[in-house]
């Protein structure tokens, strides 16, 4: 076995530790190295996946809010989201502007070490308190029940 192939087999090993740790529900699609998770912590549904990039040696961990952003919403939106990222130490959002679609991503690299469970705890943390803290703000933002100026307000960070 490959020293590649190893440090992908510890990757996915410690994902799934993670997240049985977490009690979040996954399935594996190992053919593509992927994990995708469901998980109602926050009261949120939250759907997300780990992909695992064999090539780069590196993991991502991303999931689409569930909201769709109007096209007359997208300048506020993108906005926002770069409001946010300024401000976000680890993960950040991506606004599609051709679909309207919001995600939050955040990616680890695996190259040359073994990154333990931990990491793949802190990744999914982050990503579970980032989305409970935004989620709704985005989709208020989206829908024009909140200003952008509201939206600043409200995350004056």
């Amino acid at each position: 076995m490959s020293d590649k192939k190893k440090q992908i087999d510890f990757v996915l090993k410690n994902i799934i530790k993670a997240l049985d740790e977490e009690r979040i529900e996954h399935s594996n699609d190992e053919e593509n190295i992927n994990i995708s998770c469901m998980t109602h912590k926050f009261g949120l549904h939250i759907d997300f996946m780990f992909k695992i990039n064999a090539e780069n040696m590196s993991v991502m961990l991303i999931s689409e809010l569930p909201c769709i952003v109007k096209r007359s919403r997208t300048e506020d939106l993108a906005a926002a989201v770069c409001f946010i990222n300024n401000f976000t130490a680890n993960g950040c959002f991506d606004f599609d502007i051709d679909n309207g679609k919001i995600f939050f991503r955040m990616t680890n690299c695996f190259c040359d070490s073994l990154i333990g469970k931990e990491a793949y705890e802190y990744m999914i943390n982050c990503l579970l308190s980032m989305l409970d803290e935004y989620s709704e703000q985005f989709k208020l933002l989206a829908e024009g029940s909140i200003s952008l100026d509201e939206f600043v307000d409200r995350n004056g960070i």
